[in-house]
């Protein structure tokens, strides 16, 4: 696992080689990817709150059987925090924390906060966080990659005489809040809701300022999320049922500029996505059989304008304004223990289905469409074989094949006019 990082407060796992638009992000194994992640390196698993988070799996490989498309490098799953265990004495218990941290690096801090409690019944907690990062101080206060040294020639003593030994531009905050809720409906079934909210400020891209290019601006705003779900599962002697319904919103914004003289380009990408999860799985003899299906229905409200002399004018988004994508998955999954335990089979299969629509009336600019009216449906197969074979205690022989697949996402789907 590797992770690239140009902003502060931001960065992109690398799993098997995969990034941004290969690599699955889950919060509770729910889907926090969308359709207009790009292909590049991208900063939104940053934007979940920790103070909500209660550890992070990592899948590497493909993982498209599991959790659909996008997980081709690998799947990480975000766990969030437990609520509160229910009262098995009938009596209502509250209880809350409070953490206060800094660090030098940046001359930085924040605060997390949380306060819960369960009954016999109902058991739930809210919690909430901010920080405030000031700009980095580097090893020996030296920045290599500084613009003044790739451009000017300046030495790190110079550097540092005229632009101090911070990296200018890289302080950020961060605030968010996280609530959680269980509702045990009886002893075998439960209603839980998850709600998140958070959003970065004065988030830039430091290898595009002073840091590298040196350019006038490179701002990463808005930078906010909007996640939640709500889940009903039940439990049978043998058998188990989960459905979930989620949503997922997550504005992304930019502002960028080369020199004073040059055009300020603004954008803003919202996507809102509603999902739909029915899982189940069954033991049956050896076999463990776990199987289900997923839609999710991703909308896209997008803006870009450029100001040129004082003269400011829409131009086309990045992602057309407007576009919907939608996703269908069922899939399969069967584990397999023979041997007495000693040999261990697994194997899956999952179908996908997939549509894209764009309408040139939404994408309209100085009285021409930008983008043509378009439309695309597609399909896919995924799959996965693998075996573990204990031969002792200490030793295991396992293999795995499997094959998974990163679809054509919005900003790849549709061709512009011009």
């Amino acid at each position: 696992i590797l992770t690239q990082q140009t902003t502060p407060g931001q960065g992109s796992p690398i799993l098997r080689g995969q990034s941004a638009q290969a690599v699955l992000y889950l919060i509770d194994g729910v889907r926090y990817n969308n359709a207009t992640y790009r292909a590049g390196n991208t900063q939104y698993l940053a934007w979940i709150p920790d103070v909500g988070v209660e550890s992070v799996e990592t899948l590497l490989g493909p993982a498209g059987v599991n959790y659909g498309s996008d997980a081709l490098g690998g799947a990480i799953n975000v766990l969030t925090k437990p609520t509160p265990a229910f009262a098995s004495d009938g009596i209502s218990r509250m209880s809350g924390s409070v953490r206060v941290f800094g660090e030098s690096a940046s001359v930085g801090g924040g605060l997390h906060a949380t306060v819960g409690g369960s009954s016999g019944k109902v058991a739930g907690f809210i919690a909430g966080s901010a920080t405030r990062h000031g700009n980095v101080r580097g090893g020996g206060g030296r920045d290599s990659h500084h613009a003044a040294v790739r451009f000017l020639g300046f030495s790190d003593e110079q550097v540092s005489s005229a632009f101090g030994r911070r990296y200018i531009d890289t302080g950020y905050g961060q605030v968010g809040v996280v609530a959680k809720g269980s509702l045990r409906t009886d002893p075998t079934s439960s209603i839980d809701v998850f709600f998140t909210t958070a959003q970065q400020n004065d988030i830039r891209r430091y290898d595009r300022l002073l840091g590298g290019d040196g350019r006038v601006r490179a701002d990463f705003v808005p930078q906010r999320l909007t996640f939640g779900y709500l889940r009903y599962e039940k439990f049978f002697a043998d058998t188990f049922v989960e459905a979930k319904v989620s949503l997922n919103t997550q504005t992304d914004g930019r502002r960028d500029q080369r020199r004073p003289s040059s055009a300020l380009r603004i954008e803003r990408n919202s996507d809102t996505v509603w999902g739909f999860e029915f899982n189940g799985s069954k033991s049956l003899d050896h076999h463990l059989l776990t199987g289900g299906i997923e839609i999710y229905r991703d909308n896209v409200d997008a803006v870009r304008s450029e100001t040129n002399n004082g003269i400011t004018e829409a131009v086309r988004p990045r992602v057309p304004n407007g576009a919907a994508y939608s996703s269908f998955g069922v899939f399969l999954l069967d584990e397999w223990t023979t041997l007495d335990s000693r040999l261990r089979v697994s194997g899956g299969l999952r179908f996908s289905a997939f549509h894209y629509s764009v309408h040139a009336s939404d994408n309209v600019l100085a009285g021409q469409s930008s983008v043509p009216d378009t439309e695309a449906s597609f399909t896919d197969l995924t799959f996965n074989l693998g075996a573990n074979y204990t031969l002792s205690e200490t030793l295991d022989v396992w293999g795995r094949v499997a094959r998974g697949r990163s679809e054509e996402h919005t900003a790849e789907l549709t061709s512009s006019r011009n």
